[in-house]
Formats: C-alpha cells, sequence, structure tokens
C-alpha cells in the first residue's frame, strides 16, 4: 500500500497508525478482550500470526502509548493501556464487532425456533462457521425437516430473515435437507459439517450414525468412547488453559451468549458451566476439567471451551474429527 499523499495530524488521528495494518488489527482486538497481561509469544498464538511480526507490532503500539508492558527482560508482558484516554471506546468497538456476530446467530436461533413445523436441525456450516470467510461470501444455514415440510420451510425461512441481511449487510443462503440427503452426501460435504455451529437441535453430524463406516470414514462409538474422547480432550485443555488462560474468559463469553438463547434444559447446563467459570480459580478448574467424577463426566459433554478455541487451536486438538 502506498503511503497517504497528504500526511494527516497525529493527535487528531492516532487510529491511523494504530490500525493501519491487520496485524495491528488482530493485536488490539486480542489485548482488548483481555484482561490478563501476556508475552509476545502468547499474543502470537492468539492471533494466529507470524511471532517476530507480533513482537514488532506491539513494540511499535506500546511506542504509541496505546499498549504498555509489564515487567522486564523475557518476562515482560503486555496489555492495553489502561490509562490511555481512547483504551475504553476501542474495546467498546471491538466489543461491538463480537457482539454483530453474536446477534446476528441468536436472530437465526430465534428465526429457526419460530418456523412451523419446526425443523428437526439448523445449523451454520461453510467458510463462516469455520472463521475463513472471505468478504462477501454467504452465511450459509442448513434446515433439516421431513421431505414433505424442508421445501417450504426452507423457503419461509429465507423470507423471514430477509431482513436479518439488510440489519447486517450480510449475505443468508438457505439449504433445505433431509435424513436422506444427509446420508447420500459427499465425504467432502460430510467434512463441512463437522464445523457446523448449531441454531437449534443437534449438529448435521449426529444424524449421519447410519452412514456406512466407508462414507463416514470412522466406527460408530459408544458412549464410553465418548467419554474417553472427552476427557482427552479435557486434558488437552487443562494444560491449554496454563500457557492461555485467556481461554477461560473465551468460555465464559460462550456461556453468556448461550444463556441468551438456550432452551430450559440446555439452560441448566450453562447457568452450572457459568457458575463454574466464575469462582472457580485456574488451578481448582483444571483439577475439575480432568475429574472423572459423574458431575465432570456429564459436564464435559458440554464444555465451552471447545466451542471457545481458535482454528490453530482445534486443529491442535484434532479437532477436525467427527467426534470432537
Amino acid at each position: 500500500m502506498r503511503p497517504p499523499a497528504e500526511q494527516q495530524s497525529a493527535v487528531r488521528n492516532p487510529l491511523n497508525r494504530w490500525m493501519g495494518t491487520e496485524a495491528n488489527v488482530r493485536i488490539l482486538r486480542f489485548l482488548t478482550s483481555t484482561q490478563t497481561p501476556m508475552s509476545k509469544a502468547a499474543v502470537a498464538r492468539e492471533v494466529s500470526l507470524n511471532p517476530s511480526g507480533v513482537a514488532r507490532s506491539i513494540d511499535e503500539l506500546v511506542d504509541e502509548g496505546i499498549v504498555e508492558p509489564l515487567g522486564s527482560g523475557s518476562r515482560r508482558l503486555y496489555r492495553l493501556a489502561r490509562g490511555h484516554s481512547l483504551s475504553t471506546p476501542l474495546a467498546a468497538l471491538y466489543a461491538a464487532e463480537r457482539n454483530r456476530f453474536d446477534s446476528i446467530v441468536t436472530a437465526l436461533k430465534q428465526e429457526a425456533q419460530s418456523l412451523a413445523p419446526r425443523p428437526r436441525a439448523a445449523w451454520i456450516e461453510g467458510p463462516v462457521a469455520r472463521g475463513k470467510d472471505r468478504p462477501g461470501d454467504p452465511i450459509v444455514v442448513g434446515l433439516l425437516a421431513s421431505a414433505t415440510d424442508v421445501d417450504r420451510l426452507a423457503e419461509q425461512f429465507s423470507d423471514t430473515v430477509a431482513s436479518l441481511e439488510q440489519a447486517y449487510d450480510v449475505t443468508l443462503s438457505v439449504q433445505g435437507l433431509t435424513v436422506a440427503d444427509l446420508s447420500a452426501s459427499s465425504n467432502e460435504r460430510v467434512e463441512e459439517w463437522k464445523h457446523a455451529l448449531p441454531l437449534l437441535g443437534p449438529p448435521p453430524s449426529q444424524f449421519l450414525e447410519s452412514r456406512p463406516d466407508r462414507l463416514r470414514g470412522h466406527p460408530v462409538r459408544s458412549h464410553a468412547d465418548i467419554d474417553d474422547r472427552l476427557l482427552e480432550l479435557a486434558r488437552a485443555i487443562a494444560d491449554m488453559l496454563v500457557a492461555t488462560p485467556s481461554l477461560l474468559e473465551r468460555a465464559q463469553r460462550v456461556t453468556t451468549r448461550h444463556l441468551q438463547s438456550a432452551g430450559p434444559h440446555s439452560r441448566r447446563v450453562f447457568e452450572e458451566w457459568d457458575r463454574i467459570l466464575r469462582t472457580m480459580s485456574l488451578a481448582r478448574m483444571r483439577r475439575f476439567l480432568v475429574e472423572e467424577s459423574d458431575r465432570a463426566t456429564r459436564l464435559r459433554q458440554s464444555m465451552p471451551f471447545l466451542e471457545a478455541l481458535n482454528a490453530r487451536e482445534r486443529e491442535a486438538l484434532g479437532l477436525g474429527d467427527h467426534d470432537a
């Protein structure tokens, strides 16, 4: 990008420098979302960027005064400069950015629940679900219903969410499917559904248990197998919390979002997680995650940490697999 032909005031327009690169935008987005001071390496992991580039950007933001260092030498940590006059408005801007997508998801859930007859399931799939979409990519919504209702419900849903497209300046694409459609889908489509974000009912992968192993790519598992896998993931998350304590805050945001739209049964589960996340210390949380008690085993089935992971963390834990 060429430098601007005319220089603007640094005092009047500091955002030109703070947010002039995507690296700076990602770093500030993360630092406004956490109260925990972080090392440069930890910030680089959180924003999925090259550590050397992140280090340079953080140094520049420190020079600008919007990021402040704590400590010295190799133990130096960084956080948003709390005393800066623009730190609170900047945090509010990023919070509004996060809330925008949460609001879209909540609105889609409400519209899906209002359909009559109610579909068996609804979800977001495709690049948006994986967090890999580009400008102009649609939010693809899948609706699962009976063969007699699926076309009508898909058309009805498309009509009802048209106002969301205008309100949020997004494109929505609704696809109606039956269980037979799911079972006949290609392996590539099945891979996409592993990343689906449920809006109503279970994720589409749950309806694929009857697919032949040669299509699903793995055997049907017992409840014990699933519990073992969740315990394995919980151990990995407990270890991850040592290096990435901000994952606790991300899990709290996931829980808060679910509480806004959960049904009676789901609400009880997420209220329990909300209490746990608010009251347990980090050390106690790590012990609870790997407990083999009935309560811990039950709650591992709805761990908000799994939804809070970023793409790099999910890949590291093997969460591309159906059983995750």
